[in-house]
């Protein structure tokens, strides 16, 4: 059995949990991720160009910052992380166009939610592209997700997010 359990508290999420096959595969965001979420998603706006960036940085938060990780949900991202993201997801957004624009003609199927996915299946986060409904589109993006290997989050001694 797939399916997902969201907690609320007034008006915001503080934490889903995912099950497939009535196995819980992924459980998240508390509260204080989904506020970093929201903060960085802000931030984000000075150095990515598009809703697939922001996306991309609100889900490295959404996975990887809060009260159950060793990293701070304040913490910004270096300016050697906001580099390379906003450069890395140009490049996967211009090496597969062709797959992404099909993707976007599935009804409801935006550049935010493909940011949020290149994350999430980039680094086997049990959701993403391939769990959209996508079909062959979907598989042939989680390859290219995973095939551009997967990213590791750490705090550094200037207590800025490296990615």
């Amino acid at each position: 059995m797939n399916d997902y359990t969201i907690t609320t508290e007034p008006g915001i999420i503080t934490r889903y949990t995912l099950r497939y096959k009535g196995k819980q595969v992924f459980s998240g965001p508390d509260r204080a991720a989904v506020e970093a979420m929201r903060d960085q998603s802000k931030a984000a706006r000075a150095y990515c160009e598009d809703d697939f960036c922001v996306a991309y940085v609100e889900a490295i938060y959404f996975t990887e910052a809060g009260e159950d990780s060793e990293i701070d949900p304040d913490a910004p991202l270096s300016a050697s992380a906001r580099e390379s993201i906003r450069e890395d997801c140009e490049t996967f957004q211009r090496d597969h166009a062709a797959l992404l624009a099909q993707a976007y003609a599935v009804d409801g199927y935006t550049p935010a939610q493909a940011g949020h996915d290149y994350w999430l299946t980039r680094n086997g986060h049990g959701a993403g592209f391939w769990d959209r409904g996508l079909g062959a589109v979907g598989e042939a993006l989680s390859r290219a997700a995973r095939d551009a290997g997967s990213i590791d989050v750490y705090e550094n001694d200037n207590g800025e997010l490296e990615a």
